[in-house]
């Protein structure tokens, strides 16, 4: 006799509805946060296309993955002791700051600089939106 059992997906999944991992504070997954700056990521963080793609953003701007933060939406940003705050996701009202402001624009607050952007995965496909990012982006870490 089998004692093993199968359960299907979709009850699988209602067993897990909440994360299986706090995402309440900054988690460092790829540097050392040498320069001070977050990127906040809607999507899965992790993801192998996502990374080359940021890495390749990061590199224009001469920066590399090792000298920034990425963690996940969701997190308190405003304790985090970043210069430069870089969201990308179609909720900015993710950060939990007082004001809202549109994607694309270099906004200072509070003494840090904040950028909102849609998600990596739609800039990357569309070359308008990329030429919006790299203008602004320009702006923050290539000042002439």
């Amino acid at each position: 006799m089998d004692s093993s059992f199968k359960l299907p997906p979709a009850l699988i999944t209602d067993f897990y509805k909440k994360s299986l991992y706090n995402f309440s504070k900054p988690v460092e997954l790829a540097g050392d946060y040498k320069k001070e700056i977050l990127i906040i990521n809607d999507e899965n963080p992790t993801a192998e296309e996502i990374m080359i793609f940021l890495e390749k953003v990061l590199s224009a701007c001469e920066l590399s993955l090792n000298e920034v933060d990425i963690i996940q939406s969701g997190s308190d940003i405003i304790s985090a002791q970043s210069k430069v705050v870089i969201y990308f996701g179609n909720n900015s009202a993710n950060l939990k700051l007082p004001i809202v402001f549109p994607d694309f624009q270099v906004q200072p607050f509070n003494e840090k600089i904040y950028l909102t952007a849609p998600s990596l995965s739609i800039i990357k496909n569309d070359s308008e939106l990329k030429k919006q990012l790299w203008q602004c982006l320009k702006r923050i870490f290539l000042p002439k």
